[in-house]
């Protein structure tokens, strides 16, 4: 009866096991599934709801474990997504930062303006106009804003919601406004082929005639000389503000101007036309080409440069803002908007980047990289080691320097000269030691007798581990395969990779195995075979990989000299996971009850 109890008591056990598993594995594949369709945040919701569960279980194996962190480590440090704003109940024109960074004004179809803080909280909503407002303009100096609309008007606001002035002057729908760099003069572009000029307190000053066709946007230079306007005649035209002169005209392909945008020196002018973007620069007061910039995909609705003008947002018809440097590589692809992306703004003050689409939605993104790379070496790293205690990580270098780093913070402790030792592996008792040779291992005793030799690499091996409890042996290969062995010599599995393979760690419990290649992608593997994740973050070859003795970091070092340090604490990612997720679910008017307090269960 007993013995009945007792086995009772293990299949239940088991049974409740088995059961938080499966739970635990499907709400991972559930976050993925949601990451992989461009549901971010909707995605680390889950990955938190996981992560919770995961704390609360006990007996769960290390792969479901791991996956688990993998994906909540994804979601953190991978996922660009910040916030998503609805409201508007129609597509989503335009979109800009106040000038402190800390409103956000949209401009819809729905003929409505609506006035938001940067943690997504709905302040004003202004409703007067009689048509779509497709563009909207902060006073750089005071609590003004203005909006452009298809109703022929232009309205002057105050930020508390109240209507200030209706400016009446465009015989067609008003399609673009902007405030001067000193506010003096409010400048918009209408279908009616002008581009009117007014002062702030609404008088109109001058009228710019000269293109044939609508006028779609108008941009002043940061030093307040010179306004550009783009239209539908596939010019940008140059303006002397004072005088109103035309200053020069600029043509570079066969398709509207569509977005204009000054770099923050005035020295460069971005715009947009069709599928592409044209860079001009400024050279004795005279604007030339100086590169196009092919989109990929779509026709490019809105452009923007970034704070420091190094980089250009896009928006475009694909779906995507895209990032892209002034030589037109491209840096970024933000996906999230599941329609046209017709407005993209850069915050003058922080990492942040806001789009607008005909999703109805407004996006925040975080344009600056929450994972940030230790600049270690000039060189490529191709050895990195935590110490004993897992408080210092060494990184040994092709430039003959070895450095060491306070793994907490990043901080370089001090370097010291040496060179990379001869590819080998001791097990942890010392008693067997392999060594690598060509494309086999030879394993040889304390004593240097030669015990067997591991063959079935078709190349060069790169990387020899023991597993902690001295029970398998992984080899890593130019041959672009992991291959686990017991320490008889039987092979066990074998690991593919698309690329040549670097280097490899085993976990401290001997469960997990992690795997560097020159695909650049990190691997995360069950010691079994099971591929839990991949992580292609690296943007040049993987060479060496190491877990923490503790087994909650890990670290990865690339041929570009920069290390990556992976936190694997559950706890700590479960508070970083709420606190990136916080303003959605506070603010989001999407998000269920049940899953607006789960960071506080």
């Amino acid at each position: 009866m007993a013995i009945l109890v007792i086995l009772t008591g293990i299949f239940l056990i088991k049974s409740l096991i088995s059961e938080r598993k499966i739970k635990l594995d499907l709400l991972s594949i559930s976050s993925e599934t949601l990451f992989e369709s461009d549901r971010a945040l909707d995605a680390l919701i889950v990955e938190i709801k996981a992560g919770k569960k995961l704390q609360k279980s006990w007996g769960v194996g290390a792969d479901t474990r791991m996956r688990v962190i993998m994906a909540l480590h994804q979601g953190i440090y991978l996922s660009k997504e910040r916030n998503r704003l609805h409201g508007h109940e129609s597509t989503v024109i335009s979109v800009t930062f106040n000038p402190t960074g800390t409103l956000i004004a949209s401009a819809s179809d729905d003929n409505t303006v609506r006035l938001w803080n940067t943690q997504g909280k709905l302040l004003q909503t202004f409703t007067d106009h009689d048509a779509e407002v497709r563009s909207i303009s902060f006073h750089p100096d005071k609590p003004l804003l203005a909006s452009a609309s298809h109703d022929r008007t232009i309205k002057l606001w105050s930020l508390e919601g109240k209507l200030l002035q209706t400016l009446v002057g465009h015989q067609h729908k008003v399609r673009d406004i902007s405030f001067s760099p000193d506010g003096k003069r409010l400048a918009s572009a209408s279908a009616d082929g002008s581009v009117i000029l007014w002062s702030e307190d609404g008088q109109r000053l001058q009228t710019l005639d000269g293109h044939r066709g609508w006028v779609e946007s108008v941009s002043f230079s940061p030093d307040g000389q010179l306004l550009a306007s783009g239209g539908t005649d596939k010019t940008i035209k140059l303006w002397h503000l004072e005088t109103g002169e035309l200053l020069q005209t600029l043509k570079n392909n066969n398709a509207s101007v569509k977005s204009l945008d000054f770099s923050s020196d005035g020295q460069l002018l971005v715009s947009t036309s069709g599928k592409a973007m044209a860079l001009w620069s400024r050279q004795n007061k005279k604007f030339e080409l100086l590169n196009i910039i092919e989109g990929d995909n779509g026709l490019i609705q809105s452009i923007s440069f970034s704070p420091d003008d190094r980089t250009i947002a896009s928006a475009g018809y694909d779906n995507t803002v895209k990032l892209w440097s002034l030589d037109g590589k491209l840096l970024g692809v933000f996906k999230g908007h599941n329609a046209p992306v017709y407005g993209v703004s850069f915050s003058p003050t922080e990492n942040i980047l806001a789009s607008t689409g005909a999703d109805e939605a407004v996006i925040l993104w975080n344009f600056g990289n929450r994972l940030k790379p230790l600049i270690a070496h000039n060189s490529p790293i191709y050895k990195i080691e935590f110490s004993k205690d897992g408080k210092k990580l060494y990184s040994a270098s092709s430039d003959r320097s070895i450095k060491i780093w306070q793994t907490k913070n990043g901080k370089l402790l001090g370097t010291q000269k040496g060179k990379l030792p001869k590819l080998s592996a001791l097990s942890s008792d010392g008693k067997i030691r392999a060594i690598a040779n060509n494309n086999t291992v030879k394993i040889l005793s304390d004593e240097g007798k030669l015990l067997l030799t591991l063959e079935g690499h078709g190349s060069e091996i790169r990387d020899i581990k023991f597993s902690p409890d001295q029970q398998r042996i992984a080899t890593a290969s130019s041959d672009g395969t992991v291959k686990i062995w017991l320490t008889n010599g039987k092979p066990l599995h074998t690991f593919i990779h698309t690329g040549q393979v670097n280097s490899i760690d085993f976990s401290p419990d001997g469960q997990i195995l992690v795997s560097g290649s020159t695909d650049g992608i990190l691997r995360v593997w069950h010691f079994e075979g099971t591929l839990l994740k991949s992580l292609n973050t690296h943007q040049a070859n993987v060479l060496s990989v190491s877990f923490s003795p503790d087994g909650q970091m890990l670290a990865s070092a690339g041929s570009d000299g920069k290390i990556i340090l992976w936190n694997l604490n559950l706890d700590n990612l479960l508070i970083e996971a709420c606190q990136q997720v916080y303003d959605y679910l506070q603010t989001n008017s999407n998000v269920s009850q049940s899953d607006r307090f789960i960071c506080e269960i």
